[in-house]
Parts: C-alpha cells; sequence; structure tokens
C-alpha cells in the first residue's frame, strides 16, 4: 500500500517530539512533489490543520502560498482549543461544587492536553466519566445549570449541549467501552471497579486514571476509532515514550490484561517502529503481551496509509482480538454488519 506524500507529512505533524527527524522527514516528503490543495484538504479531514502550520514553520520550508492557507486554520484550532478546555473548566468546577466523582478523558485529561496535545488539542466534544450510580444526578445538575440533553446514542454514554448559537457539546461516560456493540464487547473487557480503584487524585484535585489505564484506554479508542485521526496514534507514541509506563512489566501487564489490548498495543508499537526507525520501541516489543503477530503487525505497517484505511477496517479488527476464539467471534460480528449493510465497526 502506497503512502501519499501528503497523508504521511499530516500524520507527521500530529506527533510531538521526534522533532530532528520529523522536520527532516517532512521536507523529504515536500520535496518529492506534494499537492498544496489535497494536502490542506487532508489536514482538514485529519484534524491536524493548525498542527501542520506549526509543523511547516519548524521545517523551515519556504512555501508562503501552504503558510497563508494554513495560518488562519492554525488561529481556528488554537480558538477551538481554548473554547473546549474552557468548557471542560467550567464543567469541573461544577462537579466540584456537587461534590460528585468523575475523570476527564481522551484530550480533557491534562496529561494529555499537556502533552502531546500541549499547543493545539481541537476537541469536538469534552468527555467526562462518572460512576453509574451518579449518571442521574449529574443529568439532572447539568439540565439545571442550562445544558440541554440531545440524546443517549450508546450504551456507554449521554449527551448534552450548551444553550449557544455554536452550542459545544459534552458526553458524560458512566462506562469506558460500549458494552452494547458487538466488537467492542468481544475485544475490551475493562473492568470498571478496578480502573477507579487506580485512579489517583492529582494536586489539583482531579481524579485520574492510572498510566497504565490511559494507555489501555487510549489504545483502545484508537481502535475502536480505526485509527482515522492521527493524534490518537501521537497520544499513544507519547504515553509510551514519555510517561511512567516504559517499564511495561508487573502490574501494567495486568492492566493490560485486563483491558484486553495487548495486541493493539503491539499493533501501534508496529506502526510507530516504521514511522521512526530512530526512536526504539523493543521496551513494547520485550513484553510478552504486545508481540502483535503476522496479521496484527502488517495491519501495524500500513494503518497511517490513511486512503486505505477503509479497505482495513475488518482486518485491523480481526488482529487486535487476543486469541483464535475471539477473531473467529469478531468475524462472525463483521460479516453479520456486513449482510446487514452496515460496513462500519
Amino acid at each position: 500500500m502506497k503512502q501519499l506524500p501528503e497523508y504521511a507529512i499530516c500524520f507527521y505533524a500530529a506527533f510531538s517530539g521526534h522533532d530532528s527527524f520529523i522536520n527532516e522527514r517532512i521536507g523529504e516528503l515536500y520535496s518529492q512533489g506534494i499537492d498544496r490543495d489535497f494536502l490542506i484538504h487532508c489536514a482538514r479531514a485529519l484534524d491536524v490543520s493548525g498542527l501542520l502550520y506549526n509543523r511547516i514553520l519548524k521545517a523551515d520550508i519556504d512555501d508562503a502560498p501552504l503558510l497563508k492557507s494554513l495560518r488562519s486554520c492554525f488561529a481556528s484550532d488554537f480558538a477551538k482549543t481554548q473554547v473546549m478546555l474552557s468548557l471542560y473548566d467550567d464543567l469541573s468546577a461544577l462537579f466540584r461544587n456537587e461534590r460528585l466523582d468523575f475523570m476527564p478523558l481522551k484530550g480533557c485529561d491534562p496529561r494529555i492536553s499537556l502533552g502531546p496535545r500541549s499547543l493545539l488539542n481541537p476537541m469536538e466534544d469534552i468527555d467526562i466519566l462518572v460512576r453509574k450510580s451518579d449518571s442521574d444526578t449529574v443529568a439532572t445538575m447539568l439540565l439545571a445549570n442550562g445544558y440541554r440533553f440531545q440524546g443517549a446514542f450508546s450504551d456507554s454514554h449521554l449527551t448534552f449541549y450548551t444553550d449557544e448559537e455554536s452550542p459545544r457539546f459534552v458526553e458524560i461516560h458512566h462506562d469506558v467501552i460500549n458494552r452494547g456493540n458487538r466488537l467492542h464487547s468481544r475485544l475490551f473487557r475493562a473492568p470498571l471497579e478496578n480502573i477507579w480503584d487506580r485512579s489517583t487524585m492529582s494536586e489539583d484535585g482531579t481524579r485520574l486514571m492510572s498510566a497504565e489505564d490511559l494507555l489501555s484506554y487510549s489504545a483502545a479508542h484508537a481502535l475502536k476509532e480505526y485509527f482515522h485521526k492521527p493524534k490518537w496514534i501521537a497520544d499513544c507514541d507519547w504515553l509510551l515514550n514519555d510517561v511512567s509506563v516504559t517499564t511495561l512489566s508487573g502490574s501494567f501487564k495486568k492492566v493490560v490484561d485486563e483491558w484486553g489490548v495487548g495486541k493493539i498495543i503491539g499493533m501501534i508499537a508496529a506502526s510507530l517502529d516504521r514511522c521512526f526507525p530512530v526512536t526504539s520501541y523493543e521496551h513494547v516489543f520485550d513484553s510478552e503481551f504486545s508481540r502483535p503477530g503476522l496479521l496484527a503487525s502488517y495491519v501495524g505497517k500500513h494503518i497511517f496509509a490513511y486512503s486505505h484505511l477503509k479497505q482495513l477496517r475488518p482486518l485491523i479488527f480481526i488482529a487486535a482480538a487476543e486469541d483464535s476464539r475471539s477473531k473467529l467471534s469478531l468475524t462472525g460480528a463483521l460479516l453479520t454488519r456486513m449482510l446487514k449493510g452496515n460496513s462500519a465497526p
């Protein structure tokens, strides 16, 4: 599968760290000859427009028309980031005032928002995990404070939105996976009580997932969305290399096994190993749970070729299964969905 240079440039733009390698690699890809309009289209589709502007500057690429086209995207992404983080601040203050337990998820988690997405994090919504026993109380609290209920589009969360001209959306999760989804329930286990028990309080009083759970959740989410946004792989890369999960032993293996994401982490590591040959991922491959296997290794090496992701979707899910029984069960679920005319997992 050929990786188009425009997609590759956008993929690399999503990552923090690896600066010397990425700047040089983007310069090489750019010199191959790119379609400027297609590059901008890809950046918007992959949610990296502002990041691409920043990376083009760092790579010292002299293309005034491209920079001019991306400059407004940078400003827009930066403004969107601030607006969404402001909404999270309002919500977290509301939860604290009501003494309700909660955990920020994905881009709201301060380790993510200040780490791999420290500059730009244009979120589509705010994701917050609450205890299932508090779901009704949280819903009542949000409605009483001017939020509107949009609906329950998943067995794992409720969606609310702000009463504004441009609404901002909030997903209140009572679970980290959608156990009603036949595919997800076959892949992920993630016992909720253990996740809450392992969580810790930060200095500012925010409850956070353990580092092991955060990586497991990030890997599961990236797989669930079949890797179609590079920021999710970038999050996992940062967690594997810059947070305290690099020993990959003992309790970490236990947590990964609980989630059932060992093969997924191996798949992501295979992709990163190909994308960043100057960075060692042996600390991942040396661990028993993350040997991806032939199929997962093949998929991992191609998930950043975005023009082919749709073709890879069934293989991505099957390769993530940890044993033959799970692969057979997933294959049956995928065939059922295809026969019903729904090709997307």
